[in-house]
């Protein structure tokens, strides 16, 4: 469970700007660790797999321990039509909880990363269950799946 196993690593990690908690989770785990990239599974030699070795990117390989990034789904380019029009609180039931300290958020992309527990997305899920929208139908058809799986989701831009 990544509120257990990563998140006050990671958000330590940010606080001081240093990853090598990070790196040494990602090598304990190596075998549920993958490439944020690409998906595949993490040897021994991860770290030449780093474009720029920041924090922010070692932080991105750890939290593959806890999704894959193979399994994708979202609302791609319809998230700005549907962000000027969406109430607030369904706005907040597509993204989720950013992680870290203001200054340094965690945000390997640089476009925005928020994480949902598996409580927020069952909330999410129901939140967005009255919408007559047929691409946030679809979002909301995939949240109800991951939470009768009980995981959360990782939304990134």
């Amino acid at each position: 469970m990544f509120e257990v196993g990563l998140a006050h690593l990671l958000d330590q990690a940010l606080v001081q700007n240093n990853a090598v908690g990070l790196e040494a989770f990602i090598n304990a785990n190596l075998d549920s660790c993958s490439s944020p990239y690409d998906g595949r599974v993490l040897g021994s030699d991860w770290k030449k797999l780093l474009e720029l070795g920041t924090t922010q990117e070692i932080g991105d390989f750890a939290l593959t321990r806890y999704y894959d990034p193979k399994e994708d789904f979202g609302l791609g380019e319809s998230w700005p039509d549907l962000e000027a029009w969406l109430p607030i609180p369904m706005r907040a039931a597509l993204l989720g909880i950013a992680i870290g300290p203001a200054e340094n958020l965690f945000d390997p992309g640089r476009q925005g990363s928020y994480i949902q527990s598996p409580a927020l997305v069952r909330e999410s899920a129901s939140v967005l269950g009255s919408l007559d929208v047929p691409v946030l139908q679809a979002f909301q058809r995939q949240l109800v799946r991951v939470a009768a799986s009980g995981q959360g989701i990782y939304v990134t831009f």
